[in-house]
């Protein structure tokens, strides 16, 4: 075998290598943003479940814009634009659930500060019709 003849063989062998490496790469990237991509509907889905649409619309429609972005960028064969896009979309659907969780504990708070507060009138109210004789 000739020193050209075993040059050739290596320079085949290490392109052979980086091919399967490229291939490698781009096949688990793609994973990665399918697997985005799912994260990202299953936290939309959880986010419309808590009442994340209308406590934060405006959350709810950025998470789905990304995600529509993420399946795009799929199809475009863009596989890290695509899984950055899908966990922009999670990170914002994570947002709306929080806010709605928020809104919702304001809600209940301030109805027990109502409730208190009724309560409180109702008591002096009897204690001025009882003259104080409880």
């Amino acid at each position: 075998m000739t020193t050209r003849t075993l040059h050739a063989g290596r320079r085949t062998v290490a392109l052979t290598a980086a091919i399967l490496l490229a291939t490698a790469c781009t096949t688990a990237s793609g994973v990665t943003g399918q697997n985005a991509i799912a994260q990202a509907r299953y936290a939309l889905f959880d986010a419309e479940a808590g009442g994340a649409e209308q406590m934060a619309p405006a959350e709810m429609a950025l998470a789905r814009e990304r995600l529509v972005l993420a399946e795009e960028a799929v199809g475009q064969s863009k596989p890290l634009r695509a899984a950055r896009l899908a966990r922009e979309s999670t990170a914002t659907a994570r947002l709306a659930i929080a806010q709605a969780q928020l809104a919702q504990a304001m809600m209940q708070a301030a109805e027990a500060v109502r409730v208190e507060r009724d309560a409180g009138a109702l008591l002096e109210t009897t204690e001025e019709a009882t003259g104080g004789l409880q």
